[in-house]
């Protein structure tokens, strides 16, 4: 009797140590590195090349270029940076406003791009797309 009450007491220790670490989903705002950010894509190039500027909100951290001359076009940008994310990254045109988010990476790049080059910032980010409105 005393060998199976010290085996339930011992499963008993490794759930309550262990199973709060277990999650089904990892929150969104456990990836999160910056508030909600209004941004306008400013370039998109033919192989996922996306090149974001900086509307409003606080980047913190963030890798930006406070300016990049865009040597295709020869205009000039203040507060832009490559999306690194690419693979996640919605299907919008220059010119698009929208929200965002800084994050941290989460999650592997495992679509197929092709490998026409077009000029960027050095600086980039990873982000979460959020349309019209930051949730």
């Amino acid at each position: 009797m005393k060998k199976s009450s010290f085996v339930i007491f011992c499963i008993a220790i490794l759930t309550i140590t262990f199973l709060p670490g277990f999650k089904c989903k990892k929150e969104d705002t456990d990836t999160r590195l910056s508030g909600c950010i209004r941004g306008k894509l400013v370039v998109k190039g033919p192989c996922a090349q996306y090149v974001i500027q900086v509307i409003s909100g606080d980047a913190g951290n963030a890798d930006i270029a406070a300016n990049w001359l865009d040597p295709e076009t020869n205009i000039n940008y203040t507060n832009v940076f490559t999306v690194k994310n690419y693979c996640y990254f919605p299907a919008l045109n220059p010119g698009d406003e929208f929200n965002f988010y800084f994050i941290r990476q989460v999650k592997t790049m495992d679509c197929i791009v092709c490998l026409a080059a077009r000029a960027t910032p050095s600086q980039g980010n990873e982000v979460q797309y959020t349309g019209s409105t930051c949730p």
